[in-house]
């Protein structure tokens, strides 16, 4: 093989190896901080797929998750928003969440690891 053509393959050889290691720390190194990131839509959409669980107050449930029939599978409905709205907050698409929906999230969303043993039971059951 001449000069020139060895030096273009090994060239080409090393740009390949370079987007390897680029797609590797990407999926592998750097995924967490991108599912993180606040404009990451595709988690959102994941996390408006899936039912958060009730905030209670006593036995009342004043915030829920309801079955919807939009767009997205569920829906959060807020009973007596006005008495309870400063300590619920919100959970929504546009604006994100606040207060108990924020500090709470991941046992509303089920990701804590507390519910291990819930999940496995659901799986099973």
């Amino acid at each position: 093989m001449n000069r020139p053509i060895r030096v273009l393959a090994v060239f080409c050889g090393v740009l390949f190896l370079a987007l390897l290691l680029n797609a590797t720390y990407v999926q592998f190194i750097d995924a967490n901080d991108l599912n993180s990131t606040s404009g990451n839509r595709r988690v959102v959409d994941e996390e408006f797929a899936r039912e958060r669980g009730p905030i209670l107050v006593g036995e009342d449930r004043v915030a829920r998750s309801m079955s919807s029939k939009d767009e997205y599978d569920f829906q959060r409905i807020y009973r007596q928003s006005q008495l309870y709205s400063h300590l619920t907050g919100y959970y929504s698409y546009v604006y994100g969440r606040t207060d108990i929906e924020q500090t709470a999230n991941p046992v509303l969303s089920g990701d804590d690891p507390r519910l291990f043993v819930n999940r496995v039971v659901d799986l099973l059951g």
